[in-house]
């Protein structure tokens, strides 16, 4: 009997695991209807506020900082804008004169075109990324191996079509 009592309790846990992680379940403060995320406009004043909220930021690796770069090409080579420090959730302007002290432990570097910036809003982070990638003006560097990447970032893989 008391067999056939564990059987129903791990049969329940299991159908109740099935359904959370199925996301079956309402929250109880939702009424239903969907609301409308207005659209915001990223520049550089709002970017270190605005850009971690988004769920692409979000599912980075918490315990690895990360240096992200804006450049332009105005004078026909490279000249480095703003660099922000992304670490454990939260998005940081990095002073020049600091950049090299703040970012020793940053393993990966992305650096992007600022003309970007011009129509990035909250809404499409993944297309903007991903024309920028198409147009060779996205690039990363770090010292990581491939397969140490894919397990620090494996909660990313849903983005990959960003790219």
């Amino acid at each position: 009997m008391k067999n056939k009592h564990k059987i129903v309790i791990i049969f329940a846990l299991v159908i109740l695991s099935s359904l959370l992680i199925g996301g079956f379940l309402k929250n109880p403060k939702q009424t239903g209807n969907s609301v409308a995320i207005p659209t915001i406009n990223i520049t550089t004043q709002n970017l270190a506020v605005e850009l971690p909220k988004s769920s692409m930021l979000k599912a980075l690796p918490k315990d690895m900082p990360i240096l992200l770069k804006f450049y332009n090409l105005n004078s026909g080579g490279k000249q480095w804008e703003n660099s922000y420090l992304i670490k454990d959730g939260k998005m940081k302007e990095i002073d020049k004169a600091s950049q090299d002290k703040t970012t020793e432990n940053v393993e990966i570097t992305i650096a992007l075109n600022s003309k970007y910036l011009d129509g990035l809003t909250n809404k499409n982070l993944c297309s903007v990324i991903k024309k920028a990638n198409q147009n060779g003006d996205l690039s990363f560097e770090t010292s990581l191996s491939k397969i140490s990447l894919a397990w620090k970032f494996k909660g990313v893989m849903k983005y990959r079509e960003c790219l």
